[in-house]
């Protein structure tokens, strides 16, 4: 085992006193521990802080019973009492406590028989990959190593703990985890693990949809989402779980246009967008005919069971991307018209025009949707009505529709400054 101290500077102050969440995480700890229990810091958080990265939450390791987690925290949540797991609530956030264990057999390829209580090396033994299997001691502020993660993460190495084979085989979606921590963390996967990667990856096949559906996501917004696309394809993974796009994998140029494009996605903001804009960036980069685009778009979605909400963002984006691509060739009231659009954010991210002509249009755009809209997404309301029209004298019919949009698409191009303008306008049209 190693047990290291860490760099001065973070003895001092390390990044985890900085982050918002860690008064709450500092005091489960110390309860744990003054009611004589071990309380360390566990998993990806002890990973980042030796990378000098800011976590994203926290998980804490103990010798304390689930029982005894309870008693000293009424807010606890036992959410897997038979692995050892309790939740503690906190505001908007939560801290998971588990208790050291060791692990059975894994029938299932995901959850193990039956767990037995033991030792931290034990616990740690158990872990997917050794950068991740790290625990810190926050009294002592040292890191408790039992695997070697961190002479692989100075070596920038992605290794599973102790025989690979065996660690996919406990939870398959470990193989696809590979590629993602990877991606993620910009690291090399070690020889043994992608072999193994290789090997069993048909193995995915069988772990639920919803998980790979997730990690897919995670990895499309990680650091390296060009790199975790490259090892997709390499492992073989890319054809099992994008059977519609083996042929974009296949041609080098256009996987090549895919990697570049994920490179620039990386201004996108971290909202529910970035999750919509990730399956574009896989669905939509090909010139295709757009029936059939659509239709095999709608397909991927629904097989890897996507909400409504995104499947509703990601199509309507996909039936808007020439707009976006290219907004100098439709017309000005059609580009206003889709800047309007609750889902407008995603597909300015993602496509943003294919040059600097047309970025310098979609931008002109912007300002005349920010002039005209006050920058929300929501469109003017019209100011002629179809009972305006038939007021006038137009018969009822597809004309009526027509000159309907026609006098909107004039309104939102400031061709009419109120509404008396465009009813005399409509009136020369009767």
């Amino acid at each position: 085992m190693d047990k290291v101290a860490l760099p001065f500077y973070l003895r001092i102050m390390h990044p985890f006193e900085k982050h918002r969440q860690w008064p709450a995480v500092h005091q489960v700890c110390a309860t744990l521990k003054a009611a004589g229990f071990q309380a360390w810091l566990a998993g990806g958080c002890v990973r980042d802080l030796v990378m000098n990265r800011v976590p994203n939450d926290f998980d804490v390791a103990t010798n304390a019973r689930p029982e005894a987690v309870e008693g000293l925290f009424p807010q606890a949540i036992t959410v897997g009492r038979e692995f050892g797991v309790t939740i503690l609530p906190f505001d908007d956030f939560q801290v998971e406590v588990a208790t050291f264990r060791q692990d059975g057999p894994y029938a299932d390829g995901r959850h193990p028989s039956h767990i037995t209580f033991s030792t931290p090396e034990e616990d740690a033994k158990r872990r997917d990959f050794t950068v991740n299997a790290l625990f810190f001691d926050t009294e002592k502020r040292t890191v408790v190593d039992f695997v070697g993660g961190q002479a692989d993460i100075q070596a920038r190495l992605l290794r599973a703990v102790g025989d690979p084979d065996r660690r996919f085989d406990e939870d398959k979606l470990r193989i696809l985890r590979a590629v993602r921590f990877a991606a993620q963390l910009d690291f090399t996967i070690e020889q043994k693990t992608f072999e193994a990667v290789l090997r069993l990856a048909p193995q995915i096949k069988i772990v639920a949809t919803e998980r790979i559906r997730d990690e897919v996501l995670k990895l499309m917004k990680s650091a390296r989402a060009d790199l975790g696309l490259t090892l997709l394809r390499d492992t073989g993974l890319w054809a099992i779980l994008f059977p519609e796009l083996v042929a974009v994998a296949e041609e080098e140029s256009t996987f090549e246009k895919l990697r570049t494009r994920v490179r620039k996605s990386k201004s996108i903001e971290p909202t529910f967008a970035t999750s919509a804009a990730a399956l574009l960036l896989l669905l939509d980069f090909v010139d295709m005919d757009p029936k059939p685009h659509l239709s095999r778009a709608q397909t991927w979605l629904k097989r890897l069971r996507f909400s409504n909400q995104e499947t509703e963002a990601v199509m309507w984006s996909l039936r808007m991307r020439e707009t976006f691509r290219s907004p100098s060739q439709v017309r000005h009231a059609h580009v206003i018209r889709a800047l309007g659009h609750t889902h407008a954010t995603l597909a300015e991210a993602i496509y943003a025009g294919d040059s600097a002509q047309e970025k310098d249009a979609l931008a002109r755009f912007q300002k005349i949707h920010t002039d005209v809209l006050g920058g929300r997404r929501e469109l003017p309301a019209r100011w002629v009505s179809g009972d305006d029209l038939l007021q006038l004298g137009t018969p009822r019919g597809p004309e009526l529709g027509r000159l309907l949009e026609e006098l909107y698409d004039r309104q939102l191009e400031g061709m009419f400054q109120n509404r008396e303008q465009a009813l005399t306008w409509a009136q020369t049209q009767i």
